[in-house]
């Protein structure tokens, strides 16, 4: 996990011009994707901005590969992340047959994997979040979107009470251009070992 310190970036008038055009291009240069017009919080001022590579990822969900879905994150701030979702063709076979499309279940999972890992970002005990649901989701275009491809995943926080609960907002970006949103993940936290515990099963 590698923090930016922007403690050089107070001033505000500063950091809406070079210096925020420049952090938009270390973003789109670490998540290998385009930011299109997506606006970055220009509130960050002495804040940090944190990047999270596969494995910084792998240690905040409880999720293995194939589920696994974030290749890397940009948390801004304790309220705002930015991740990047490969996905490859195998990911959507069947969906549909000779023609594989981008499931809007599968942007609705990265979204809420998103939001775990900015959650896990600002919990301060042994406790892990757990996607509980979500308001509305909806796809934003009449078109397809076709693997392979790296969706752009922006969350912000709109609720949180310590360590216990968070909502956030999730959009889903592709080529630049919004294609679907989720409104309102909301997260609960639970002890890691009463997530991952094994139950045995009976007949």
């Amino acid at each position: 996990m590698t923090t930016v310190a922007l403690a050089a970036l107070d001033d505000l008038q500063v950091f809406r011009t070079p210096a925020l055009r420049s952090i938009r291009l270390m973003i789109e240069s670490f998540l290998e994707v385009s930011l299109g017009n997506i606006a970055l919080p220009t509130d960050v001022r002495a804040e940090q901005i944190t990047l999270l590579n596969r494995q910084d990822i792998e240690a905040c969900v409880v999720e293995r590969p194939p589920f696994v879905l974030l290749g890397k994150a940009v948390i801004i701030g304790g309220s705002y992340i930015l991740s990047a979702a490969p996905i490859s063709v195998a990911r959507c076979e069947g969906h549909f047959p000779d023609r594989p499309v981008v499931p809007l279940v599968r942007m609705c999972e990265a979204a809420a994997q998103t939001g775990v890992v900015l959650f896990q970002h600002n919990i301060t005990t042994d406790k892990i979040p757990v996607a509980m649901g979500s308001e509305r989701n909806r796809s934003l275009i009449s078109d397809f979107t076709e693997p392979p491809i790296t969706l752009l995943i922006e969350g912000i926080r709109i609720k949180e009470r310590k360590n216990t609960f968070c909502e956030v907002n999730g959009k889903i970006y592709a080529d630049g251009r919004p294609i679907a949103y989720i409104d309102e993940i909301k997260y609960l936290t639970a002890p890691r070992s009463a997530v991952t515990r094994r139950t045995a099963i009976t007949n």
